[in-house]
């Protein structure tokens, strides 16, 4: 194996760092339209990535190719709410049902004052399951967990914090 001088990992060190610092998974919040001051702190969801559709065959004469189908605007997985003393969690999905079941959320990477970039997750439907709780647990948050779909057509605005 060859020993890689301090200077070729000097220049792959920088090289890293214009890519821009990393993005943090645990630095996110949603703020669901419509509801004036509520932040949703969520210990995960599945965050959009537009992508191109699934590939298939396609045939021509003397041969074939790939061709790919139209993106995937649709998107679906298990979220985890951290609940609050003042149980923001049971009444924002209270407010859900009222309102029909469904609603949409910017979701940022950061606070929603201060925030690298930010989505917009549309027509959202939460289904959550019951919550265990343990009483002999003094050191664990109430998480609330369930599942989330939603749609996402790449409407996003950018950061306001490098």
């Amino acid at each position: 194996m060859t020993i890689q001088t301090a200077d070729y990992h000097r220049q792959n060190y920088l090289r890293m760092i214009a890519f821009g610092r990393k993005l943090n998974a645990g630095e996110s919040v949603f703020v669901p339209v419509g509801f004036q001051g509520i932040e949703l702190l969520v210990k995960s969801y599945p965050t959009p990535y537009l992508s191109a559709g699934e590939a298939f065959e396609t045939y021509f004469p003397g041969g074939r190719t790939w061709d790919q189908s139209q993106p995937d605007t649709s998107f679906q997985g298990a979220i985890t709410f951290y609940d609050t003393q003042s149980g923001v969690i049971r009444q924002f999905l209270t407010d859900i049902v009222a309102q029909g079941g469904f609603f949409d959320a910017w979701a940022y990477e950061g606070t929603a004052d201060r925030y690298t970039s930010a989505y917009l997750l549309e027509r959202c439907i939460v289904k959550v399951d019951p919550v265990e709780r343990d009483f002999e647990s003094r050191t664990q948050h109430v998480l609330v967990s369930g599942q989330i779909s939603y749609n996402f057509f790449g409407t996003s605005k950018p950061g306001n914090i490098a």
